[in-house]
């Protein structure tokens, strides 16, 4: 199988080899490499590939083994939904997205497009895979999203009817909750045009809340026993009760001080934030180094929220309650343990 993999995404294998080996001085040269690839085949030579998507989402998700300190990680989920786009990913098969808008004649001077990929998991879940990273961006970094579109649910769908292996149920399911993580964010970004709509933040609340949890009521106790999924969850949870953290003028539900639905909003913001943190927390130190950047997020924005809520200065809000429930002190001596390992 190594061998096999190599010999049909030899750029895949470029990365999977930056990313794996131990050797800093190797990593670094092996990352140049990397580069140095992208930048020919993708400006110069103007390829696209299955195998350059599947390298780019890789560098995605663990380039931080050799971050040098610039925004590569942008750059690259940039490529890569470029990418899916280019290759017709994001489109029913058979689609022809320029047959209406062309101004040449179908007979002589017909526009000579790229053949389109007829999708198979592979890309649906190349696709699904930059959806989640694009979403969790969006949210957690303020990162321009890849919207979700009919043609997602539809290899949502087929990679569920047809699944190939146990990672997919579990692709499938980041992508169901990516999907309210990004709900959750225009929330937050919203700019309503009426200043006295002093309901609008708890109902987007409530109605995120509810779709999170009929997500959740989809899954099988086998998915939802899962750390990973656990963590997606609990950090997409955080992220919309964090909305009561919101602040948007004096209508706004951040001001609304007297709220008892505010207050309750933010005991739960510190309880999904807690268990973000706890459960990050909770894997073996032998896993951190395999994880990827959008659990350094949800682990930061987890971390971010509790210290809001913690220095949170509000006549209702009792600081002593939610120093009792976090207990800070343990997690350093954790995370201590692991840099140590």
């Amino acid at each position: 199988m190594p061998g096999q993999l190599q010999q049909e995404r030899p750029f895949l294998w470029l990365c999977i080899s930056a990313i794996c080996t131990k050797s800093v001085e190797q990593q670094a040269a092996l990352g140049l490499r990397t580069r140095e690839i992208l930048a020919r085949q993708l400006l110069v030579e103007a390829e696209r590939s299955t195998d350059l998507l599947l390298g780019l989402l890789t560098l995605v998700s663990w380039g931080r083994f050799f971050d040098r300190g610039k925004p590569e990680f942008s750059v690259y989920l940039s490529l890569a939904s470029s990418m899916i786009s280019d290759l017709g990913i994001d489109r029913s098969y058979g689609e022809d997205p320029a047959a209406s808008i062309s101004c040449f004649s179908q007979q002589g001077h017909r526009r000579r497009l790229q053949a389109r990929l007829k999708p198979t998991n592979e890309h649906r879940r190349a696709l699904l895979a930059c959806f989640v990273m694009n979403s969790f961006a969006s949210s957690l970094m303020k990162f321009d999203s890849l919207r979700w579109r009919p043609y997602i649910e539809g290899a949502l769908q087929n990679l569920s009817d047809n699944p190939e292996c146990p990672g997919d149920q579990v692709l499938i399911a980041m992508a169901r909750i990516a999907k309210v993580s990004q709900d959750a964010s225009g929330a937050i970004n919203a700019r309503p045009d009426d200043d006295d709509a002093v309901g609008v933040p708890i109902l987007h609340v409530k109605l995120l809340r509810s779709s999170l949890e009929y997500v959740r009521s989809q899954f099988s106790q086998e998915l939802l026993q899962n750390k990973v999924i656990l963590t997606y969850l609990y950090s997409t949870e955080a992220l919309i009760n964090g909305i009561a953290l919101v602040q948007r003028g004096p209508h706004s539900l951040y001001n609304r001080t007297s709220d008892s639905r505010r207050l309750e909003i933010l005991h739960q913001c510190l309880q999904s934030a807690k268990s973000t943190v706890e459960t990050y927390l909770s894997f073996a130190p032998d896993v951190y180094p395999g994880m990827n950047i959008i659990f350094m997020m949800f682990f930061r924005h987890g971390t971010q929220l509790l210290y809001k809520l913690l220095i949170l200065d509000d006549p209702e809000w009792d600081q002593a309650w939610a120093r009792e429930e976090v207990d800070v002190r343990s997690a350093k001596v954790i995370l201590e343990s692991f840099y140590k390992a």
